[in-house]
């Protein structure tokens, strides 16, 4: 009897440790992001941040984590000739607030405003979404169709499949991560957005696979790119024209989407220095394109298809 009795006692706490809420905040969390804005015109501006957390912060007897916020933002030209000039790279670094977690809750604060509710993952199938930090209202009719799961640090965590009339193609919301489009950015993505490119804790990527090549440190490689190769329109519908502003010769365009899935392209020189590109048959995301010589030499920038 006794030895039955150690056994259930023994599976009980073996259920309870594992469902235990794990801590959102632990093992340095950090959120990689792009984000891509139209201020009119052909000129189209392009951030590349992430957020990370920094030492703890007590208001009256609340502790909070600090957030920060680093990384570059630049503009381009994304019409037909002639390329004009949309500015200089901006660099920048600085705290965006507190955040912090209570039981299955994240909770934002900015500056002297009272905090908000950020996320809540205590969510089942058929519930609607709660309003949160920047959405008041905007939630009505987003709710959870189904619930998956998946391994962050540690242990499992959930992942919210959502529908309504809002959502579009991102349509995820992760528990201790946030939506697909980032950790405060809106949500869902519309034609111009942000987007989490992955999330990493003590700097191991888990989304959006685990041990995905994702860099975490934000560099100017994507600059140097973009600086080299002017592409138009973007966001694309089905063809895409891109000026190549150096000699060279294009072999093969290989696109990748943010799971690392790629597939190469049909295109075709239009004159020496231009080629249209075909994306009639890619699906509506966030694209890195990659144009090779016949040395392998490569150029990438992102594209996002509508």
């Amino acid at each position: 009897m006794k030895t039955t009795l150690s056994f259930i006692t023994l599976l009980l706490l073996t259920f309870l440790t594992k469902a235990q809420t794990p801590d959102y905040l632990a093992n340095n969390p950090q959120w990689r992001m792009s984000s891509t804005y139209g201020g009119g015109g052909y000129c189209i501006q392009f951030n590349e941040y992430f957020y990370h957390l920094d030492s703890d912060s007590i208001i009256g007897e609340i502790t909070y984590k600090k957030l920060r916020k680093r990384g570059y933002c630049h503009s381009s030209w994304i019409g037909p000739p002639p390329v004009e000039n949309c500015g200089t790279t901006v660099y920048y670094n600085y705290s965006y607030g507190l955040i912090r977690q209570e039981n299955k809750k994240m909770f934002y604060k900015n500056g002297t405003l009272p905090e908000e509710l950020l996320y809540d993952f205590d969510l089942h199938v058929g519930d609607t979404l709660p309003d949160t930090y920047g959405h008041i209202g905007y939630y009505s009719t987003v709710y959870v169709i189904g619930i998956d799961s998946m391994m962050i640090g540690d242990g499992y965590r959930k992942v919210f499949i959502l529908d309504g009339e809002q959502v579009d193609w991102q349509n995820k919301l992760i528990e201790g991560v946030g939506f697909e489009s980032g950790l405060l950015e809106m949500f869902p993505g519309f034609e111009l957005g942000s987007y989490l490119d992955c999330f990493a804790l003590n700097d191991t990527v888990y989304y959006p696979s685990y041990g995905y090549p994702c860099e975490i440190t934000v560099n100017i490689s994507s600059i140097t790119a973009a600086d080299a190769i002017h592409c138009y329109p973007n966001p694309v519908i089905d063809r895409m024209t891109i000026d190549l502003t150096f000699d060279d010769h294009i072999n093969r365009i290989i696109v990748s989407d943010l799971l690392g899935n790629s597939v190469e392209l049909p295109f075709r020189y239009t004159s020496e220095r231009e080629i249209v590109v075909d994306f009639t048959t890619m699906k509506s995301g966030l694209y890195i394109v990659q144009l090779q010589n016949p040395n392998a030499i490569s150029s990438k920038f992102k594209v996002l298809k509508q």
